[in-house]
């Protein structure tokens, strides 16, 4: 009986050890979640979800879905996701629900276990259910609970929460429209390192909407939005240095960051990247190149690219003269140009 109870006692404190070791695993875990050294948050989680930590297995699930520290692999995400469920894990559940998991795609029945983890104070259940609340996945719309759950989750750090908690006081959805809020928020979020929230704080100071206007401030938060590849802020950022507005004026730097949002495919900056290499602004004159980039943003149907690669045409720049290719570009951008801009367009 004696050698049982040892014997006992000793299983009792192995178990105790590997919950405490996959406990300690999962929080150095998030933490390095929290900091973005995914690798490190993996190594971490792994170690505890196969210890059986709920938490842990969710993490990895997650990371999986979203291809953080991990190649993105869904059938991976769906593994752990359903070990945690298995355990009564109650974000994880409504994720397989949510995604579609082994099972058929019901946000409904998702929404279920997220509030539940949300009622758990579970922050990304939280902003998550701001999130459904906000659209009407799954639930009712309703932006008065979309901006309280928005809101518990952004007291909680989460970054997208406070993003979105932003986006509700700029437009006033069921909250007094604060630009002032808006900023608090966003600059929250954009202290997180949280690329859009950068730049749309960028725009706020560059504005001056619920801040003091300060070109310095503005540029600051569209090059650190920028840097992560955020093609407003590369546009932006291109026109701060174009006009030397809060930096040192910079054609060359305007074209370099042109040419950055360009390449992603936004229209505007390939239209004014074109008419940089029409014009020289920070590149050599070049203008087959500035025929490319108006041809890119034209087809995007940019109202001023159409107008002016119909005058390259007309004029033989870059191109063999071409009065019907000059006449088409024509005809579709005053389709968009309404009259004041096409005769303002038509003295340059």
């Amino acid at each position: 009986m004696q050698k049982k109870t040892i014997i006992f006692q000793i299983s009792f404190v192995i178990i105790l050890l590997l919950c405490t070791n996959a406990l300690a695993g999962y929080e150095e875990g998030l933490k390095a979640y929290k900091s973005k050294d995914f690798q490190a948050a993996y190594r971490e989680f792994i170690s505890a979800a196969q210890k059986g930590n709920a938490n842990a297995q969710y993490y990895i699930g997650r990371m999986y879905t979203q291809g953080k520290g991990v190649k993105q692999d869904y059938a991976e995400a769906e593994k752990w996701y359903k070990l945690a469920a298995d355990s009564g894990h109650a974000m994880a559940t409504g994720a397989i629900y949510y995604n579609g998991y082994g099972v058929k795609k019901n946000y409904m029945e998702a929404a279920k276990w997220i509030v539940k983890a949300a009622e758990q104070g579970d922050s990304e259940a939280q902003a998550r259910l701001g999130f459904m609340y906000d659209i009407g996945r799954g639930v009712r719309q309703d932006y008065i609970l979309a901006a309280k759950w928005y809101k518990l989750a952004a007291d909680s750090g989460d970054v997208q929460a406070q993003r979105s908690l932003a986006r509700m006081y700029i437009f006033g959805f069921r909250v007094e429209k604060d630009h002032s809020e808006a900023v608090k928020w966003y600059t929250k979020a954009a202290e997180q390192g949280d690329s859009q929230a950068q730049a749309r704080l960028g725009f706020m100071y560059d504005i001056g909407r619920g801040v003091r206007q300060d070109y310095i401030q503005a540029a600051k938060w569209y090059k650190l939005a920028a840097d992560s590849g955020d093609v407003q802020a590369q546009r932006s950022l291109a026109r701060m240095y174009f006009f030397g507005f809060g930096v040192e004026k910079d054609h060359s730097e305007a074209a370099k960051w042109y040419t950055k949002a360009a390449e992603q495919g936004d229209s505007q900056a390939q239209f004014l990247l074109g008419l940089s290499y029409e014009e020289g602004y920070g590149v050599d004159y070049d203008y087959s190149t500035a025929i490319k980039w108006y041809k890119l943003s034209a087809s995007q149907g940019h109202k001023q690219a159409q107008f002016r690669l119909g005058d390259m045409y007309k004029q033989g720049k870059g191109v063999k003269q071409d009065d019907s290719e000059a006449e088409k570009w024509h005809k579709l951008s005053e389709e968009n140009l309404n009259i004041d801009q096409l005769e303002e367009y038509k003295k340059k």
